[in-house]
């Protein structure tokens, strides 16, 4: 049974608002992200984004101005914990939907071919920024007794590919 949020026209649509169930969509600047984005924002969320690339940002906040859209790159630890200490301040403690969509494609080479670090960070964006988020939404969310988190992935761990693409072990992790 799908369970929809309705707005109530009385309320204040400010970023302050608190009564308002609270969405984090990741990798939110462009794209699926963004997409995702305002759909929860037209469902009455309040809306939460990040994304490492500060003009997609700006222009998100020009398109959504209600919207908090903080910098972050999702595969630096501490930067995910400043995001989410920012949003709970924000929001009373109070975080109802985490959407991991960040993710870059990196290279896409025989993995003969494949640097070591460029391989590294693909991980650590598409793997590593995932688990750090789950590890600061999680628990918010246990001692509210609710809330949902969305993975996002790629149909590229389903298809046979010769190169070493880094989207394959995402994908397989988070889509099983």
């Amino acid at each position: 049974m799908k369970t929809e949020y309705n707005k109530d026209p009385t309320l204040p649509e400010t970023v302050n608002d608190n009564t308002r169930p609270s969405a984090l969509v990741t990798g939110a600047g462009s794209g699926i992200g963004k997409a995702i984005a305002r759909h929860l924002n037209d469902a009455g969320f309040r809306i939460f984004i990040c994304d490492a690339d500060p003009k997609a940002l700006e222009a998100f906040r020009a398109e959504m101005p209600e919207a908090s859209a903080l910098v972050c790159d999702v595969a630096d630890e501490a930067a995910v914990a400043a995001v989410m200490a920012d949003i709970l301040a924000q929001t009373g403690g109070r975080l109802d939907v985490l959407v991991n969509n960040a993710g870059i494609s990196g290279m896409n080479a025989a993995v003969e071919n494949t640097d070591p670090e460029d391989f590294r960070r693909t991980m650590d964006v598409n793997v590593n920024g995932a688990f750090y988020f789950l590890t600061k939404a999680v628990p918010v969310m246990k001692s509210r007794g609710r809330g949902s988190i969305i993975n996002i992935a790629s149909t590229a761990a389903l298809l046979a590919i010769r190169t070493v693409h880094p989207m394959l072990p995402r994908n397989g992790r988070l889509s099983d």
